[in-house]
């Protein structure tokens, strides 16, 4: 998994995979991501940095969560509240990992789908959770809702769903 703390991801390819200007700069400051990076693999490692940076890192006011959460998020997983917003969500997020303070969370995989036309993306994530209560772990699946709009991609909309648990 990419670590999110303190680097930037460069701007996604335009439309055809061709390199933006932006792009370009990103790959001129350093940033590690690779060039021509396509558009559901950049959303992809998006989706695992702020996941790395909210549960692992515990921290929602990371600059990727800021910038990459829309104000109008929803949120359905089946261990929280819905939600109507992204600070609602942030909100339920810190309640849930103060009660359960070993959690870490492992990337087990992630695919997308992106309507580039349409600006709109889904990732999923598929992922397992380790330090819960008695040694357990479980695995879950996330699915994000990402939609474009002026040029910066954002997650709308979060559905969470929880499998059966097992011994780590």
């Amino acid at each position: 998994m990419a670590s999110a703390s303190g680097s930037s991801l460069p701007s996604p390819p335009d439309s055809t995979g061709n390199e933006t200007e932006a792009n370009k700069q990103d790959q001129d400051q350093g940033s590690a991501a690779p060039r021509g990076e396509a558009i559901g693999g950049y959303l992809e490692n998006l989706s695992e940095q702020i996941l790395e940076v909210n549960l692992n890192q515990r921290d929602n006011n990371h600059p990727l969560v800021q910038k990459h959460m829309s104000p109008e998020f929803r949120g359905k997983h089946d261990a929280l509240p819905k939600v109507n917003n992204r600070d609602a969500h942030q909100d339920n997020l810190k309640k849930h990992l103060a009660a359960q303070p070993n959690l870490k969370v492992e990337i087990l995989n992630h695919s997308s789908d992106v309507d580039d036309s349409r600006g709109r993306a889904t990732v999923y994530l598929y992922y397992k959770l380790h330090g819960l209560e008695h040694g357990l772990g479980r695995e879950a699946v996330a699915v994000l809702s990402w939609e474009r709009k002026q040029g910066n991609w954002k997650i709308i909309k979060h559905q969470g769903m929880r499998g059966p648990s097992g011994f780590s």
